[in-house]
């Protein structure tokens, strides 16, 4: 993923990378883990398999749930900011790094269960990334970077009003055809379609918005935010408790959902104000992914959510809910820290792996350039 660098003149000269985004990285993947804890940890969000019975649990963490769920449309927004740019090095990092946890995490759990190498090794470790079932994500974000040279080339030649009209034209085949007519193209944003839909909005704020255009708007971006944030939950809340159709709240929790995509750029925009310069922030923001990975690893989750689940279940913070969520939060930052950490120590064991396959990768690129040519 591509970042956005400034000189720094007080900083003896030397090139710091703007920190804003980065940041952005960093809350969206914390979004994203708090998520998760709801809906697998507690049970929580109404639409997620909860009753519909009208709870303080139930009502407030889908609540809280409603402010979280930009997250993921958030994050490829930043990517179409600022273009990914694939590079064979890019690539096998993240293939590698897939293939990798992957593989830990299977083996991980043969030993636990007692369990011997089966028919599942190569899909769950090997090729990982064509069989990501629980990693819809990360198969999503890999087609998006295969097809980025297209749609960057593609941008390139845009003018303003083409540009503007594509996305009306993505905005009609994914939230029109996809959202309310349930279209496969993208019946609820978990896709790449969506992914694509987001990276050319992304792209166009880059082109053609200027970041001091929404200094003066933060306040209203951040009460616009809690607004469209407040409107997803009340929805949800009124059809789930109210209409008791708890079986189809999920129409609700999409990324499609055009609640949730406008939630979603004001959310970005809210973070396009700040001025962040932080070396911290960037070291922990190329880690991101790894967070994913290792939490939502179909092998892994369900430890860490059991172990989750069982925190939030003494007595004590059962009967203080606001105990529970701070609880909540402080688990979800410490797993993302213990997820960094063990990131930054297994690249050096996986560094090696890359470069053989980069290495690989040259020479039979350069056998086809010679082939061709």
């Amino acid at each position: 993923m591509n970042t956005m660098e400034i000189t720094d003149s007080i900083n003896k000269g030397k090139v710091i990378r703007s920190s804003n985004l980065e940041l952005l990285r960093l809350v969206c993947m914390l979004y994203i883990v708090i998520h998760h804890i709801l809906i697998h940890a507690l049970h929580q969000v109404a639409g997620y398999g909860a009753s519909a019975n009208l709870t303080n649990s139930t009502v407030e963490s889908t609540i809280l749930d409603s402010f979280f769920y930009v997250a993921v449309n958030s994050f490829i927004l930043i990517s179409g900011y600022f273009s990914i740019r694939l590079k064979p090095n890019k690539l096998i990092h993240l293939y590698v790094m897939c293939a990798f946890y992957g593989t830990l995490f299977y083996f991980m759990h043969l030993y636990l269960d007692h369990q011997s190498v089966g028919k599942t090794f190569l899909s769950n470790s090997v090729f990982v990334i064509s069989n990501t079932q629980d990693w819809w994500f990360i198969q999503s974000y890999f087609f998006l970077c295969l097809l980025s040279p297209l749609l960057n080339k593609s941008v390139d030649f845009m003018s303003k009003k083409e540009h503007l009209s594509s996305i009306l034209l993505l905005t009609f085949i994914n939230v029109y055809f996809g959202y309310f007519w349930h279209n496969p193209v993208n019946s609820d944003g978990y896709n790449v379609m969506n992914f694509i839909y987001l990276y050319v909005i992304g792209q166009y704020i880059k082109k053609y918005i200027s970041i001091d255009n929404f200094k003066p708007l933060r306040f209203k971006l951040a009460i616009s935010y809690v607004f469209f944030s407040f409107l997803l939950a009340v929805l949800v809340l009124f059809n789930d408790i109210v209409l008791r159709r708890n079986g189809a709240t999920s129409i609700f929790w999409t990324y499609n959902d055009p609640i949730v995509i406008i939630s979603s750029i004001i959310f970005f925009c809210i973070f396009l104000t700040f001025d962040v310069r932080s070396r911290i922030v960037n070291w922990l923001a190329t880690s991101t992914l790894a967070v994913y990975l290792i939490h939502e690893n179909g092998y892994s989750r369900h430890y860490i959510y059991d172990f989750i689940g069982r925190i939030c279940k003494f007595p004590f913070l059962l009967n203080h809910l606001i105990f529970i969520y701070l609880s909540i939060l402080l688990l979800a930052i410490l797993l993302m820290i213990t997820c960094i950490l063990f990131d930054k120590l297994f690249q050096k064991v996986f560094k090696p792996v890359e470069n053989l396959l980069l290495f690989f990768w040259n020479k039979i690129e350069s056998k086809y350039t010679t082939l061709v040519n």
